[in-house]
């Protein structure tokens, strides 16, 4: 396992907890620092602050309470007009 300060970085982003638990502990036991979003506007803000190496994105999302559509498609979009996520 390498060093704190240079483990690869992967944003996990899915609205399910048991999946994103699941997977954060498999990648977590590979070595890797493990960020987590369950929602399309939690991802961008980690992935605008923390610049992932990777992304695993579900692209199926239940609609926001607001009604806006986050599905991972629109995530996407977000994630191409950021510099660090393109």
């Amino acid at each position: 396992m390498s060093a704190v300060g240079t483990q690869k970085k992967i944003l996990v982003v899915d609205d399910n907890e048991i999946v994103i638990k699941t997977i954060s502990l498999k990648l977590q036991g590979a070595g890797y620092q493990v960020l987590t979003a369950m929602d399309g506007s939690t991802a961008v803000s980690i992935a605008r602050k923390d610049a992932p190496d990777l992304i695993l994105l579900d692209l199926s999302f239940p609609p926001d309470v607001g009604g806006v559509p986050w599905d991972g498609f629109r995530i996407m979009e977000w994630f191409h007009r950021l510099d660090n996520t393109k």
